[in-house]
């Protein structure tokens, strides 16, 4: 019986590793974005800057509206860069977290399948009939899952 507490105790050191490297992964992906906002702003706050600056410069009202047209046409090439960009850094994100996910589910699993057996293997005698309904449960439980 120590032994399969011990060996749960260590399935759970290990379950919590695995925790803190997926909520690693979520801030890596948190940081990148905030990163790319980050730019996003910077850029278009220097860009603002230059434009009004270049509207103050205007000599006509053709020109003035030139410069409106242009402003507005670059900024949808730039925001249509910028949806890209978000759009790449959260799939990528997403992907490695459920993969990290997919591998702690698994390897739950495994460690919570052997826990039962050591506890089955270990039942006192005449628990038969409970080890039965316990079994039972257990595979319903993992169809669920899945």
């Amino acid at each position: 019986m120590a032994k399969t507490v011990e060996h749960a105790l260590v399935a759970r050191r290990v379950e919590v590793q695995e925790l803190e490297n997926l909520t690693g992964q979520a801030y890596a992906g948190l940081e990148k974005l905030l990163r790319l906002n980050m730019s996003a702003c910077r850029e278009i706050l220097d860009e603002s800057v230059g434009h009004v600056r270049a509207l103050m410069a205007a000599k006509d009202v053709n020109e003035l509206l030139s410069l409106q047209v242009g402003q507005l046409q670059a900024l949808t090439v730039k925001s249509a860069a910028y949806g890209k960009q978000l759009f790449n850094l959260v799939s990528r994100t997403g992907v490695e977290f459920a993969q990290g996910l997919k591998v702690e589910l698994t390897e739950s699993r495994k460690v919570f399948s052997e826990v039962m057996d050591k506890v089955i293997e270990n039942a006192p005698l005449g628990a038969e009939s409970s080890i039965a309904a316990l079994k039972k449960d257990i595979t319903g439980l993992r169809n669920a899952i899945e």
